[in-house]
């Protein structure tokens, strides 16, 4: 089988091939234009079409990944006909559905609506149905929120894709057997809400350990003991079709109202099958009458639509009070954060931003010493930006981590940024998060070159890396290619020219480099030739201590074909570095362009400036890649 084949197999199963196979003079070159362009035009798209987008090839699939889309809620089933639901985190009013369908009732597929997907179906729906899940989780960096499982095949598959789920209903007969049944109870630790159909199996089974899950529903559960729900931690306990007894439920409310067992319970549900003798229930019990409502919520959910309007900080304040407070603030789908940015210098700052309000900001700070009237301290300051202050315990790296995964399993949103100026967390960030779109390195935190290969080969970098200098051996060179989008090297005499010629990085910032006018040449000559660099967009070379700049630059370009670029015939004016960056190339001395046989240009920049008091000269290169629009 041809390395191409499971992709185009995708393709043609959710109707993109049709698209690629369309004549040219019916197709738009939407990937050919300029990268800033580019991204510009998709992140304007609606959800469903960024699908259809991130399907048509595995670069387009690439470049939908560079943007930070909104964070979805994810709900995959497979009842009848498999179909995905994704909702807005930030509008819940905003819902898309895709639908699979094994007729061929339309010729043409895929067929939408404004907010529907329809796909074909080859014969496997199940499977199908699963590679889209998969393929949604990835673009937009979602997990699944919630599953429906109606099979053993679907528990099998998730507990291997995503093990930790929010909701989970099985069907009527999902589950056959009791190793089935114990085998998903015991991944669901971490579940907040399980929804259990009738258990097919004729075996006469009961089950005594507690079931872990906050919330849980389950329907004929008659194999639920007394003792499975007395041991447990449930706040929201629906038991349908019980086989408990008077005594057994006078037993629940004595241990409830004794104060031993039961403490997170808020709701309790019992539709027994059994006759009951209302005398035995309140046996023994302190009853009061409760005809008259005397404040009592009429409804279960009341403290969570109370804690729903707290402000970012009072959220984070109040799931600190306890563990239940804690439990009762995750139940909530808060606005996500745009971005939790870390700075871990000194002292060391979390940085939050909110998806429904850009303009704010909040920030959280630990003081060592006792330098404010009380802790925990509020301030506001100008332009909406928020602090808080907490007291550190001695070790502020040590609190500012701990608070740090505390807000990430309070909020549903990853670290967008980290500021590193300590060893330790690197080892930290990357057994922690491991995948992040940001990470900057202050100076001297990398003191060898084994720490430097551990952050190149278990980090993924998915936007931009800022390295400043590193601590190592002054005659240390690096050959390998860094695997990352976008570097930022404060003090890159270290780099090579074939990590970087081997590299596939689209955006690349080298300061203090020792490179040659022979390594330039030797770099422009492969991006023209087309072997090397293929991804490069743009690139910026700090030179320092050049005897003669101007020679210097004409030996960059020897025996390339160049023709004068002084004239902007329609290059872009700036470059997007990353997600909080652009770059406006600034006055020059020397402006050349490059061709490639692609059509591509690449224009180089060179700016000369006499450096310090040593009357040497500073020259300053840029390279830019784009495309003249015919």
């Amino acid at each position: 089988m041809s390395v191409h084949e499971p992709e185009m197999d995708l393709l043609s199963h959710f109707g993109q091939l049709d698209i690629q196979n369309k004549p040219k003079k019916h197709q738009f070159p939407l990937l050919k234009l300029p990268k800033i362009v580019l991204l510009d035009c998709i992140e304007n798209l609606d959800v469903l079409e960024i699908i259809l987008f991130s399907l048509l090839s595995k670069r387009a699939k690439t470049i939908a990944n560079l943007i930070r889309w909104d964070p979805l809620d994810i709900c995959f089933g497979t009842q009848n006909i498999p179909q995905i639901q994704l909702t807005s985190s930030i509008n819940t009013c905003s819902q898309w559905g895709i639908q699979f369908i094994k007729e061929k009732e339309s010729s043409d597929y895929p067929i939408r609506t404004s907010h529907r997907l329809f796909l074909k179906h080859d014969g496997n729906m199940i499977e199908n149905s699963r590679q889209m899940t998969m393929h949604i989780c990835e673009v937009f960096r979602s997990p699944i929120l919630g599953i429906e499982i109606h099979g053993k095949s679907q528990i099998e598959w998730i507990l291997k894709f995503q093990p930790k789920l929010r909701k989970v209903w099985t069907s009527n007969d999902a589950i056959t057997s009791v190793e089935t049944l114990n085998r998903i109870l015991e991944i669901l630790k971490e579940t907040e809400y399980l929804d259990l159909g009738s258990i097919g199996t004729y075996e006469e089974f009961q089950i005594t350990e507690p079931i872990p899950p906050r919330a849980i529903s389950i329907e004929n559960s008659h194999w639920v003991t007394l003792s499975s729900i007395l041991n447990g931690t449930n706040s929201v306990v629906r038991l349908f079709d019980s086989k408990f007894t008077s005594k057994d439920i006078n037993i629940i409310l004595k241990e409830w109202q004794m104060g031993s067992k039961l403490r997170n319970l808020e709701y309790l549900l019992i539709h027994t099958i059994t006759r009951l003798d209302a005398d035995e229930v309140y046996k023994d019990l302190n009853l009061t009458v409760g005809d008259e409502n005397d404040g009592r919520p009429m409804t279960v959910v009341v403290l969570l639509e109370c804690i729903e309007n707290l402000d970012v900080f009072e959220i984070i304040l109040f799931s600190l009070l306890s563990k239940r407070a804690k439990t009762i603030a995750k139940l909530n789908r808060w606005n996500s954060l745009t971005s939790i940015i870390l700075c871990a210098d000194s002292p060391p700052v979390i940085h939050l931003r909110c998806s429904m309000n850009p303009g704010s900001s909040w920030m959280i700070y630990f003081k060592k010493k006792k330098e404010l009237p009380r802790y925990p301290y509020f301030e506001i300051g100008p332009k909406n930006n928020h602090c808080l202050y907490l007291k550190g315990n001695g070790n502020l790296i040590k609190d500012f981590k701990k608070m740090v995964e505390h807000i990430y399993e309070v909020f549903p949103s990853p670290i967008g940024c980290i500021q590193i100026a300590e060893k330790s967390l690197i080892d930290w960030i990357i057994k922690f998060q491991p995948t992040i779109q940001d990470i900057r390195i202050k100076k001297d935190v990398i003191t060898s070159v084994e720490k430097l290969d551990c952050i190149f080969k278990n980090l993924k970098v998915t936007d931009y890396l800022q390295l400043e200098s590193v601590a190592i051996n002054k005659n240390f060179q690096y050959t390998e290619p860094i695997p990352f989008r976008c570097i930022e090297i404060k003090d890159s005499s270290w780099l090579t020219l074939p990590s970087i010629l081997n590299g596939n990085n689209s955006i690349i910032r080298l300061y203090g480099s020792k490179w040659t006018s022979k390594d330039i040449n030797t770099l422009l000559k492969e991006w023209q030739m087309g072997s090397k660099l293929q991804n490069l967009e743009f690139m910026e070379i700090d030179i320092t201590k050049v005897v003669d700049a101007i020679n210097f630059f004409d030996e960059s370009i020897e025996d390339l074909n160049v023709t004068n670029g002084d004239d902007n015939d329609g290059r872009p004016t700036t470059v997007k570095i990353h997600h909080e960056s652009i770059f406006t190339i600034p006055w020059v001395n020397r402006v050349r362009n490059l061709t490639r046989s692609d059509g591509m240009i690449g224009t180089l920049f060179a700016r000369f400036e006499i450096y310090g008091n040593e009357q040497l000269m500073h020259i300053h290169i840029y390279f830019q890649v784009w495309k003249k629009q015919v």
